[in-house]
């Protein structure tokens, strides 16, 4: 139940975020931009737009949160949950986990 309770705050802590962003959601989130790559077992799954350089799984998020603030050459950082609808993120990591195998 605690879980649940989690999940759903979650979900609900990363829907707020997109009104706050909306003008960023006119990005272009083409499939052309997706990157994936691993290290070891963990595989990182990034997309870049001609705004930004998003993180879009767990990992790819932990690791851009371990980097300094600057940003992916002469693009900002962002978080794709903050960004993207969640039907559109779960797509675009598929997608992207696909490119890893």
């Amino acid at each position: 139940m605690r879980n649940l309770i989690l999940i759903a705050l979650i979900l609900l802590g990363s829907m707020v975020p997109m009104s706050a962003n909306a003008d960023e959601t006119k990005d272009d989130f083409s499939v052309s931009g997706l990157q994936c790559f691993t290290s070891g077992a963990r595989k990182f799954v990034t997309i870049k737009t001609n705004r930004a350089v998003y993180a879009l799984n767990g990992s790819a998020m932990t690791l851009f949160n371990s980097l300094d603030k600057k940003g992916v050459n002469g693009l900002p950082r962002r978080m794709g949950r903050d960004y993207l609808d969640y039907s559109l993120l779960k797509s675009l990591i598929k997608k992207g986990l696909l490119l890893c195998d």
